[in-house]
């Protein structure tokens, strides 16, 4: 459980890559002040998150794999 002083309500985004073997990798974490202030071991459980996603497999283009970066929002809602 996470327990916090204040009421949380925040958008994090994660800056992902696969790579073209499919490997995952976390390139950067954007979170805001107040959450990372509150949660302060909220990269830490975040990565864990990602560890513990199934197999990914890469993206394929003109029959090549290769390698993708995205953003994947996270919303964190702590009351």
């Amino acid at each position: 459980k996470i327990i916090v002083s204040q009421d949380i309500n925040d958008n994090i985004l994660l800056h992902i890559q696969i790579s073209e073997k499919g490997n995952l990798k976390l390139l950067n974490v954007d979170v805001d002040s107040l959450t990372k202030s509150e949660i302060p071991n909220i990269i830490t459980l975040l990565k864990k998150g990602i560890d513990s996603l199934p197999t990914i497999y890469p993206a394929i283009k003109r029959g090549q794999q290769v390698k993708t970066e995205f953003k994947l929002p996270v919303i964190i809602k702590v009351e």
